[in-house]
């Protein structure tokens, strides 16, 4: 029987959730800019009273005053300590590397996720309007979360610096 009212009242909050998301998106309660089962999940435990469990963050952050609010890790991904380099990661993906060789990845274009093998064959992440590689421009500037270092390595909270252009 609780099998059975559990189940309806998923299918109830789906059916909430997705005719909501079209006019409001308070229903994407962890913020990664879609609704999903993770966000079914969380209405239907709202609903129950299950109190989800916080996650554990331990990174520390510091204010630098920003006007934006933007606080800033006092460490790199991967690292332990503020004077450590922490990992390297190549724009848009996330997966890092120590920057050894003996780590198995080179940091270039024909190892870069985001293009074809050369620098003219970019296949995301590309602002230079002027030339267009090979035609293509998205002019994306901010790292979709699941391009995100920061994102999915530290999760929701956490998200690494928006590209400006200097010239």
């Amino acid at each position: 029987m609780k099998k059975a009212i559990l189940s309806m009242l998923m299918l109830l909050a789906a059916m909430a959730v997705s005719a909501q998301v079209a006019y409001d998106e308070q229903y994407d309660t962890n913020r990664d800019g879609k609704v999903d089962i993770e966000d079914v999940t969380a209405v239907v435990n709202y609903i129950l009273g299950i109190q989800p469990e916080e996650p554990v963050d331990t990174h520390e952050y510091v204010d630098l005053g920003l006007p934006s609010g933007t606080l800033w890790a006092t460490t790199n991904v991967g690292a332990e300590k503020p004077e450590d380099y922490g990992l390297y990661f190549a724009w848009g993906e996330t997966t890092g590397y120590t920057g050894d060789t003996n780590d198995g990845y080179l940091f270039d274009w024909a190892s870069y996720k985001w293009c074809n093998g050369d620098y003219n064959q970019l296949t995301k992440y590309c602002y230079d309007i002027s030339s267009g590689y090979n035609g293509f421009t998205d002019t994306l500037t901010e790292l979709e979360p699941e391009d995100d270092a920061a994102y999915v390595n530290w999760g929701p909270d956490w998200r690494m610096p928006i590209l400006v252009s200097t010239g």
